[in-house]
């Protein structure tokens, strides 16, 4: 964080840095979940409901109503999740906007290494053609 006055009313500016923490990649499944909600409904710590908009930063969320509260995943919050694609480790917030991006990035399993690959979950799974119904008990 750096902190400036502004020269002519002297009200501090500040610039945050912040990084998506575990909380908010859980927070973003559980919407991905169940679509459109208010993150209230998602039964989120404190802490991560209070933070939960600032992910609209990296492009991951958005509002898809006039409800101010309501939010929903956006494309490439899912390609994030599903470890498609790299987002900015950090965001450089300023005057509630983004100021720079990090050129530092991650994957959603950098953030939290239990979001299972289902690539290969499937390469490993009985192919369809291969399952026979008397090796079940």
């Amino acid at each position: 964080m750096s902190n400036k006055s502004c020269p002519h009313c002297h009200q501090l500016m500040n610039v945050y840095k912040r990084s998506l923490r575990k909380g908010l990649v859980e927070a973003l499944v559980k919407l991905d979940q169940r679509g459109q909600s208010r993150s209230s409904e998602l039964d989120l710590p404190i802490g991560i409901n209070a933070d939960f908009s600032k992910m609209r930063f990296w492009g991951l969320i958005y509002k898809p109503t006039g409800d101010r509260n309501v939010w929903d995943i956006t494309g490439k919050g899912k390609r994030f999740l599903d470890g498609l694609i790299k987002i900015p480790k950090y965001v450089y917030i300023y005057n509630n906007s983004v100021e720079k991006y990090s050129s530092e990035m991650i994957l959603s399993s950098d953030v939290m290494p239990e979001i299972v690959d289902k690539e290969s979950v499937l390469e490993e799974s009985i192919p369809k053609n291969k399952f026979n119904v008397e090796d079940v008990d």
